[in-house]
């Protein structure tokens, strides 16, 4: 009997020790995308702005590291590693599509047509904004793990919360269609419409998950009021 417990306790950690893993992975993966240009640099050919677009995408993917690990300190970051699968998958994600925006970047030798890296540059500043004022409004409530249900937790519906549920997705979805527009990275630009957004939709859905269990009606209610995504200017019906 105390065999069957043992092997039943191990099962269990197993494939949480795989989870945790998987959640360094990303740390690691972000490393990756950051590093590939770099080395890539010398041994592609040269073009107008190759050195330009090399810095401003390794400064897009330098912050984007501060801003999800080292703003708020690694352990917090980090605290629950492993516990909520969709941080994992849309971290994998997005850091793919990153670094083969790069790579297309460099291999190609060029940027697409004015328009494209006006556009591009456009989006990924406006998902930049969006994300850095849902930071605000949450102040310390922000974490990785959207699990996550310590106390002080209270519910956010000013700054861009009173015009989407899911402001900070929203952002990191216009960021990975925006860099590779700008850097004419067409085959990135299909990873991040077809694994990250998908991806990003099913984790903010799983989030609604918890916060549900933490506000009950109150969250309901403003489920009922505002969209997910889209700041539109009607409200969606009332329906419980």
């Amino acid at each position: 009997m105390t065999q069957d417990k043992g092997a039943e306790e191990s099962a269990v950690k197993r494939p949480a020790s795989v989870r945790v893993l998987l959640f360094h992975g990303v740390s690691v993966m972000a490393l990756v995308a950051v590093v590939l240009p770099l080395a890539l640099y010398p041994f592609t050919a040269t073009f107008s702005g190759k050195a330009l677009g090399v810095v401003l995408y390794v400064a897009a993917c330098l912050e984007r590291i501060w801003s999800m690990y080292l703003r708020q300190g690694l352990n917090r970051a980090c605290s629950g590693a492993g516990r909520d699968w969709t941080a994992i998958a849309v971290g994998y994600a997005y850091t793919v599509t990153l670094a083969a925006s790069s790579l297309q970047f460099l291999l190609k030798g060029g940027y697409p047509a004015p328009v494209a890296v006006g556009c591009g540059a456009a989006l990924y500043l406006a998902g930049v904004g969006v994300r850095y004022w849902a930071f605000h409004a949450l102040s310390h409530q922000w974490h990785v793990d959207v699990s996550e249900t310590g106390e002080g937790r209270c519910l956010v519906r000013h700054g861009p919360y009173g015009l989407m549920r899911h402001p900070l997705y929203a952002g990191a979805c216009l960021e990975v269609l925006g860099m590779p527009v700008f850097l004419g990275a067409w085959v990135a630009l299909g990873i991040g419409a077809l694994a990250f957004i998908p991806l990003e939709i099913t984790r903010a859905y799983y989030e609604e998950h918890f916060l549900k269990t933490l506000f009950g009606e109150a969250y309901l209610r403003y489920r009922a009021e505002v969209w997910a995504f889209f700041p539109l200017p009607f409200r969606p019906s009332r329906r419980r």
